[in-house]
């Protein structure tokens, strides 16, 4: 990781706008946060792991089923995933991709990780 500090300010810049995308009810951005939030997070067990609970949370929001279950097996397979060095780089996180699957990591986020 090539600065955690950069990370962590970059992980809250992402927080504070799914705040105030779900303020607004903008399902589409509450998703692209939440999953930027997520690719970054990953430098840190305890933050990925709050980043799933912020998911489940919105899922639970929105009473969708298939994103709670999603979240509650990601959650659980957090831990184990940093102990056994498997975090697939670029993942966003939802349900609509697999748990394994690696992504391009978005262009503006490269450097940071």
């Amino acid at each position: 990781m090539k600065n955690r500090r950069l990370l962590a300010t970059q992980l809250m810049k992402e927080l504070t706008l799914y705040t105030e995308a779900r303020a607004k009810n903008q399902h589409d951005l509450c998703l692209k946060y939440l999953g930027r939030a997520h690719i970054i997070s990953q430098y840190k067990w305890f933050n990925h792991f709050y980043i799933h609970f912020l998911m489940l949370e919105y899922a639970w929001s929105r009473k969708d089923g298939k994103e709670i279950y999603g979240q509650i097996i990601r959650g659980l397979a957090t831990v184990p995933g940093h102990l056994f060095g498997k975090l697939p780089r670029g993942n966003t996180g939802w349900s609509s991709v697999p748990l394994t699957k690696e992504l391009p990591v978005p262009s503006d986020l490269k450097h940071l990780l």
